[in-house]
């Protein structure tokens, strides 16, 4: 069994900010702003992929919260239906009781490796972190399931310890959002958000350099589309979407899309 990880004061005080931020996520693009933030500063990770049971199609549904570039094939193979590496991931998690795992893909007993796995290390994601919830007593019913592509630095007995006691509020806030995204795009309409979700304009010194058509990128970004599913939504190209993501981060000074996203926000340039 695993030493306990004794939660020293810095540690502990991330927690519990971590918690408190937790309160205010409902929406979407919040969720994705707290798994870059707080959740980040507890269980490191490059790249979270989420999953909830949809009980209209009887299916584990994955999406990806990508902070950085990745081709659409790559994401396919961790989000599409019925995908072998998330496939896998969640079976073994299951296979392992139901507890917090760090693993290796190769590692993974199955499915046996073919393109979607090799996709994933050309990626340079081949180690994940994996925790669920699923039904009392019925282990194979998972209600959620999240993956997380891990940093190969830290202490991995300290995520997988943050990740347990994150995990149930993870699962609640989780199940918030799709709830309300649900909603607020109605029965008929499975959309991603609109430009709808723009701001107004505001006359700042950096909403002058940003265009029209990059707000509406930006507004898609805070909602944590792939290059791919922005280029979908507006009708463009995955390259002309990828240049204005760098003319973006170019713009607001940002290194990664979260901290462009934090920077539109904080600039009154999209909405919270």
């Amino acid at each position: 069994m695993a030493s306990p990880v004794l939660l020293n004061p810095e540690l502990a005080e991330k927690l519990v900010r971590a918690l408190e931020s937790a309160q205010e996520v409902k929406r979407r693009h919040h969720f994705f702003i707290w798994l870059q933030g707080p959740f980040n500063a507890l269980v490191p990770h490059t790249l979270p992929v989420c999953g909830a049971y949809q009980r209209q199609t009887r299916e584990l549904v994955f999406e990806a919260f990508n902070n950085e570039y990745l081709p659409a094939a790559t994401l396919a193979a961790l989000t599409d239906s019925a995908a072998p590496t998330t496939t896998a991931l969640a079976r073994l998690w299951i296979d392992r009781g139901g507890r917090p795992l760090a693993v290796s893909l190769a590692d993974v007993p199955y499915p046996p490796p073919g393109a979607d796995r090799e996709k994933l290390n050309t990626a340079g994601l081949t180690h994940w972190i994996v925790h669920g919830v699923a039904r009392p007593f019925r282990p194979s019913d998972i209600e959620s399931l999240f993956l997380f592509a891990e940093k190969a630095d830290g202490s991995m007995a300290e995520r997988l310890t943050m990740l347990e006691l994150l995990m149930p509020h993870l699962h609640t806030i989780y199940q918030r959002v799709q709830v309300l995204e649900r909603e607020l795009r109605g029965p008929a309409s499975g959309a991603s958000p609109t430009a709808s979700h723009l701001s107004k304009m505001r006359d700042t010194g950096r909403s002058q350099r940003i265009t029209e058509r990059e707000r509406q990128v930006l507004s898609l970004m805070r909602d944590g589309c792939s290059n791919q599913q922005i280029a979908d939504h507006l009708t463009l190209s995955a390259l002309t979407v990828k240049n204005h993501v760098q003319s973006i981060l170019s713009k607001l000074g940002a290194s990664n899309r979260a901290q462009a996203v934090a920077l539109a926000i904080a600039t009154q340039l999209l909405d919270v």
